[in-house]
C-alpha cells in the first residue's frame, strides 16, 4: 500500500507548521538603555563604564561589552564584565567595560548571546569616553542603577548563574547537539530512501526536498554573505525533515512486512 496524495500533503503541511512554530518559539527583543557616565568624560583606572541593558526573550541570555576606537576593538589592559545566564521573560541586565592603561573609546558594543554562548546579536553605543590609567585615590560612585544592577550580577556569578540554569543549559545544549547530528542524518537517509523507494513511496520521500533545498541554498548564501547566524535556521528546521523521513521509513518497513 503506498501513500495517498492526501496524506502526503497532510505530512507536509504538518512539518511546515511544526517548523514555523520552532522558528518564532525562540524570540528577544535587546536594547541599551543608557550608560554611566553618561557623555563625554574621563575614568581612572580600572574605573568600569556602565551600560543598562534591557530585555524582553523567550530565551536566557548573556551580555558582554567591549570597547571600540574607529571601529576596531580596543584590547590593551581591556576589562570587561562577567556575562552571566539572565532568565527569559522581561528584565534588565548591565555589561561594563573598563581599561588599565591610557586609552580612548568611541563606541561601546554589546555582544548578546544565548545562554551556550551562541552569538545572537551586536548592539553599538556610540560614546566619547577615556581612561587616563591613574590610580583612583577614591572610587567612583556609580549610578544607582549600575550598582544594583552590578550586585545582583556578582551575585549570579557567585551562584552560579541563575537558578536551575545549569540544568536548562545543559538540556538546551543536548537539544542543540541532537539538531546539529540530524543535519547530516538527514542527507543520509534523505539519499538512502530516494533510491530505495519506488511508486508512490518515492514521492513521499521526496517531499521534504521542497523545503531543504531552498533552505540549504539560503544557508550557503547567508555563509558567504559573513552572517554570524548562518546555521540556525537549518539547525531549526532540518530536525523536522529528519523525523519526517524517520517516519516514513519505519511506516514503509511495517507495510512491507508479510502479515
Amino acid at each position: 500500500m503506498v501513500a495517498t496524495r492526501s496524506q502526503c500533503f497532510a505530512v507536509w503541511l504538518a512539518f511546515l507548521c511544526g517548523a514555523a512554530i520552532a522558528q518564532s518559539d525562540d524570540r528577544y527583543s535587546v536594547e541599551i538603555v543608557e550608560s554611566d557616565p553618561q557623555s563625554v568624560s574621563t575614568l581612572d583606572a580600572r574605573e568600569p563604564l556602565y551600560l543598562r541593558v534591557a530585555y524582553d526573550s523567550s530565551i536566557a541570555l548573556r551580555f558582554q561589552a567591549a570597547g571600540f576606537v574607529d571601529g576596531l576593538e580596543v584590547r590593551e589592559g581591556e576589562s570587561m564584565n562577567p556575562a552571566p545566564s539572565y532568565p527569559p521573560g522581561q528584565g534588565e541586565g548591565v555589561a561594563w567595560v573598563a581599561y588599565d592603561a591610557p586609552t580612548r573609546i568611541d563606541e561601546v558594543r554589546v555582544t548578546v548571546f544565548d545562554a551556550n554562548w551562541m552569538k545572537l546579536d551586536t548592539l553599538s553605543y556610540p560614546i566619547d569616553t577615556q581612561w587616563s590609567g591613574a590610580r583612583p585615590k577614591a572610587w567612583r560612585h556609580p549610578a544607582d542603577w549600575a550598582k544594583r544592577l552590578s550586585a545582583a550580577q556578582q551575585n549570579m556569578r557567585n551562584h552560579g548563574d541563575t537558578p536551575g540554569s545549569e540544568e536548562s543549559e545543559t538540556g538546551f545544549g543536548l537539544l542543540l547537539m541532537l539538531a546539529g547530528w540530524s543535519i547530516p542524518g538527514y542527507f543520509i537517509l534523505q539519499i538512502c530512501l530516494f533510491l530505495r523507494s519506488q511508486g508512490g513511496w518515492r514521492t513521499a520521500v521526496a517531499l521534504p526536498l521542497l523545503g531543504t533545498v531552498p533552505l540549504v541554498a539560503y544557508t550557503l548564501y547567508a555563509l558567504l554573505a559573513g552572517s554570524n547566524l548562518w546555521p540556525l535556521m537549518m539547525l531549526f528546521l532540518m530536525p523536522f525533515a529528519f523525523v519526517y523521513l524517520v517516519c516514513v521509513w519505519l511506516i514503509k518497513g511495517i507495510r512491507g512486512r508479510p502479515a
